[in-house]
């Protein structure tokens, strides 16, 4: 595999290193010098004792063996055809000199960071043979003291053996009860079981000392049919609360059998369960282990109240060995293997429940999300049939509007022309029956005139008809459009302030045709040379102004619809019906100028 190659150049390109060096010896070192990480690709020379062997899990040709010495455990990468398991196995619990290259191990294998290549022919020199047999463990487990004391002098460097009962087990360890009432945890070597709970049983390993008490590491387990049979001992009745302060305080005597009831709960940081069942009391967990016991309870209804009997163990963030105030992180609690979990009280709410539940409402939620969403397809749907329902009807009352315009101009203005014309020539006939020749050909050119104007508003009404003036957004595009087929020679300025999105179609009719006969007014009579048209909206009032520099005129003797002249007239009629004002200030050679006002809303 990969990590095998890359291991195999590790060590090839470290030892030609050396090689290419000249250094002839190995660098004395420590375990604890290897596990810093400093001496990484350096042939180093480690002492210790051989307190473990296991097979590599990832890779066939390489078994594993674990150096115990005074700074920590180091471990070791062999070849099975150079070192097989069972020649590894006869060096356990023997003193050796290992001459080896530091590697560093990638987080897949079975053990990380910093380990031994055991390098050369006598890379593992073993210094001292294993002992015949492993000593009893004489010293009270409770005495934490004598133990530093003994272990200094090196007297517990290699395994020792202590007996006692065997209370309980977990996939990573075993308690036993020694026979002063005492309770040891145990690590058993890799690929070891212990033997049924409840028996008496004879421990081998390796002791040190933690926060909780004695602990045996690499431990082998064999039954002990001859030693009494020592009494469970009594759990102690305390509650969640109390393990936790007993375990936190104790000051390195805290595994003793409790018992308590708490609820069922998963601390918000455990993000899965593995094998622990969590319990919750005032804010306080504790898990328990149930790996080997018990493991039908491990997905027990969040809520369901259980009493809980087993050996209390506590868990610390920092080393409790190394470290001068260890962190304390919690209790975990094996079970005794006989009622050591029991229910009290069960929740009526499982996980199928509410996996169930959840199911129903994402189906709800889906549910009433289509119908949301259909509900606003349909409320859009009619939304659009109402707009254009309205438009429909804007758009038939405006043709209404413009129709009733259209006819009321046509009667006030060409309706109102003929008659005139037709009482002209009434008239013409009476004057020439009697003989009066000017009178006819004065009333004959009278209404010559009022032909003429007639002729001119019947154009401007066709001209409205068929021009799309009243369809521009920009009220000086359309003032244009309108005056431009008048002006001829005469230039005009335009500057018209006003949004046409503020004006109705009646209003826009009405500025425009002002604005049309007042220029046809200025070019046609006053000979203008220039005409400015300005108009601004403010207050709710559209207020404009046409001004040419034409020949001008007397506002007070100006012509009328009885000269023939229907043009101010038909201003003042226009504005009247808006309810509008006109201004006219006007004088013979300075030109004239109209000022008109109309509501916003006509």
């Amino acid at each position: 595999m990969k990590t095998s190659l890359s291991i195999a150049v590790l060590a090839t390109a470290a030892f030609a290193s050396w090689i290419s060096t000249g250094a002839e010896t190995a660098r004395p070192a420590t375990a604890a010098d290897v596990l810093s990480g400093g001496l990484e690709h350096e042939l180093v020379k480690v002492s210790g004792i051989v307190s473990s062997v296991t097979w590599d899990e990832m890779n066939a040709g390489k078994n594993w063996f674990a150096l115990r010495t005074p700074s920590g455990v180091v471990y070791a990468s062999v070849k099975e055809s150079e070192y097989p398991l069972g020649k590894l196995f006869r060096l356990t619990d023997a003193e050796v000199e290992v001459t080896a290259l530091v590697a560093s191990q990638n987080r897949w294998q079975r053990f990380s960071g910093a380990f031994l290549l055991p390098h050369g022919k006598d890379a593992i020199k073993t210094t001292k043979p294993p002992p015949a047999t492993a000593p009893e463990f004489t010293l009270d487990p409770s005495d934490a003291e004598s133990f530093a004391k003994h272990a200094r002098t090196g007297e517990f460097a290699h395994r020792v053996r202590l007996g006692g009962l065997l209370l309980t087990e977990c996939s990573s360890s075993a308690f036993l009860m020694t026979e002063g009432g005492h309770i040891v945890k145990l690590t058993l070597l890799a690929g070891s079981k212990a033997p049924k709970c409840g028996v008496m049983v004879s421990a081998t390993g390796f002791v040190t000392y933690d926060c909780g008490g004695l602990v045996m590491h690499d431990v082998a387990i064999s039954p002990a049919p001859d030693a009494p049979l020592l009494d469970t001992p009594k759990p102690w009745s305390t509650t969640l609360n109390g393990a936790h302060s007993r375990a936190r305080h104790a000051n390195g005597f805290s595994r003793r059998v409790v018992s308590f009831t708490a609820e069922v709960a998963i601390p918000p940081e455990v993000m899965h369960r593995g094998p622990a069942l969590w319990l919750r009391s005032e804010g306080n967990y504790a898990a328990v282990d149930v790996s080997s016991h018990y493991e039908d309870m491990r997905r027990e209804r969040v809520d369901t109240v259980m009493r809980v009997t087993g050996v209390c163990d506590p868990v610390f963030e920092t080393d409790p060995v190394l470290a001068s105030f260890p962190k304390f992180k919690g209790i975990t609690i094996v079970p005794m293997p006989e009622d050591g979990v029991v229910v009290i009280s069960k929740s009526i709410w499982s996980y199928k429940m509410l996996a169930a539940v959840s199911i129903h409402l994402l189906i709800l939620v889906a549910i009433i999300t289509v119908a949301l969403v259909v509900q606003r397809i349909l409320y859009n749907r009619r939304g659009r049939q109402l707009f254009e329902e309205r438009a429909a009807n804007v758009r038939n009352k405006a043709k209404v509007e413009e129709r009733t315009r259209l006819a009321a101009e046509l009667h006030d203005a060409v309706s109102q022309a003929l008659t005139g014309v037709a009482l002209q020539i009434e008239s013409a006939e009476v004057a020439n029956m009697v003989g009066e020749t000017d009178g006819v050909a004065k009333l004959l050119g009278s209404a010559s005139q009022i032909l003429t104007s007639c002729r001119r508003e019947l154009k401007d009404c066709l001209w409205d008809l068929r021009s799309r003036t009243f369809a521009e957004k920009d009220m000086n595009e359309a003032v244009n459009r309108t005056i431009t087929p008048h002006t001829g020679d005469a230039k005009a300025v335009v500057r018209f302030n006003v949004q046409r999105s503020r004006l109705s179609e009646s209003t826009t009719h009405t500025v425009l045709s002002v604005v049309r006969e007042l220029v046809v007014n200025a070019v046609r009579h006053g000979d203008a040379a220039h005409v400015w048209i300005a108009g601004e909206c403010s207050d709710g009032r559209i207020s404009f102004s046409v001004r040419d520099d034409g020949c001008g005129f007397d506002p007070a003797a100006a012509p009328g619809p009885s000269e023939g002249h229907f043009g101010l007239q038909g201003i003042r009629e226009r504005i009247k019906a808006v309810k509008g004002t006109i201004e006219i200030e006007s004088a013979p050679g300075r030109g004239t100028k109209a000022t008109i006002r109309i509501p916003e809303e006509t």
